[in-house]
């Protein structure tokens, strides 16, 4: 079975879409052993858009599109949700800037990313 870059491109926004609202539902549950599941859920989620996105012939509409969906999850949630920074710096191209970033160096890589694909986290 083919899926059309549009059906991928739905797939994807929908995966991206489950992503937004685990971590919302993380923000109700304030319990180690349940956020522990949450992100791994979320984990198995971007790993999941990961293999829709390389199905994908890369056109810079869909690939324009998918940024804005993370920018918005980012915003929305309003937290570093490092699966997601991890995904937005693959796409401008900086994975291995992201991967040599720490705690303390990881935000200016995400603000780096973003500038380079020319949106705005905040």
């Amino acid at each position: 079975m083919n899926f059309t870059n549009e059906e991928l491109s739905t797939l994807s926004n929908g995966v991206l879409a489950l992503i937004r609202d685990a971590g919302e539902a993380r923000k109700l549950i304030h319990t180690t052993e349940a956020h522990t599941a949450i992100e791994n859920e979320i984990e198995s989620l971007v790993s999941l858009n990961s293999k829709i996105c390389g199905m994908i012939d890369i056109k810079e509409e869909i690939c324009i599109s998918r940024v804005q969906e993370i920018v918005k999850i980012l915003r929305e949630s309003g937290e570093w949700l490092p699966n997601l920074c991890q995904e937005l710096c693959e796409i401008a191209g900086m994975s291995r800037e992201w991967k040599a970033a720490d705690g303390e160096s990881f935000e200016s890589v995400v603000y780096a990313a973003a500038e380079k694909l020319n949106v705005g986290i905040l």
